[in-house]
């Protein structure tokens, strides 16, 4: 790992952080003010430098780091819960409590203007 020289790649093909693709020569004008030693890279998520530059890091994961090919991509197991679906399951949870709680606010908003 000390030959390489490492880079970041900014994206906006992510739900945490997805900026318009015009914000991101900003943003990497800014990183690269800020971190002047490492070579950055901002792409909009349809380029396909961004694909290329995935399946390089994956190459240089399994080539170099002793990654395997199974630990590239999250899975399961046969009935192991993923977090994936307990994020779902505590929406729907959430969901379920908002409706109650909404529904219960709306009889007692009933019964007061009723009494």
């Amino acid at each position: 790992d000390h030959e390489v020289n490492w880079e970041l790649v900014i994206d906006n093909n992510s739900g945490t952080y997805a900026p318009d693709k015009m914000l991101l020569p900003d943003l990497k004008k800014l990183l690269e003010y800020n971190f002047p030693q490492v070579e950055i890279y901002a792409w909009d998520r349809e380029d396909p430098k961004l694909e290329e530059s995935k399946q390089a890091c994956r190459e240089y994961a399994l080539k170099h780091r002793g990654v395997k090919h199974h630990e590239l991509q999250p899975h399961a197991a046969s009935g192991e819960e993923t977090l994936c679906h307990r994020v779902s399951l505590g929406a729907q949870q959430l969901e379920e409590a908002g409706r109650r709680i909404f529904n219960n606010w709306e009889w007692y908003l009933q019964y007061v203007m009723t009494s």
